[in-house]
């Protein structure tokens, strides 16, 4: 896959996500400031996400998702798939899956 069709999917994951996160704030009736407030993270850095801007970090994910108070796989559940290059997918990896 080529680093430009790469780079769309990443923005699609990151609009995506943002919208998830906008729906599970707004659920609870909290402005972007509250939520930031509640992560310790700036209100405008809450605006990127819910706008798709940033890629955040999986430490970032999970300081949100205790923000809004969801289990951290709410926040990425049914969001588009990403390859990595040089990769076969055989499915999903599972917990008893080992490496070798």
């Amino acid at each position: 896959m080529s680093s430009v069709k790469r780079s769309a999917k990443v923005r699609e994951v990151c609009r995506v996500l943002g919208y998830r996160i906008q729906d599970f704030r707004q659920d609870l009736e909290l402005s972007q400031e509250a939520l930031a407030d509640r992560c310790g993270l700036h209100r405008t850095y809450i605006g990127q996400l819910e706008r798709g801007c940033v890629n955040p970090t999986l430490a970032t994910l999970l300081t949100i998702a205790g923000g809004l108070r969801v289990d951290p796989a709410e926040l990425v559940r049914a969001l588009p798939p990403v390859t990595v290059p040089g990769r076969h997918s055989t499915g999903p990896r599972t917990a008893n899956h080992a490496d070798s």
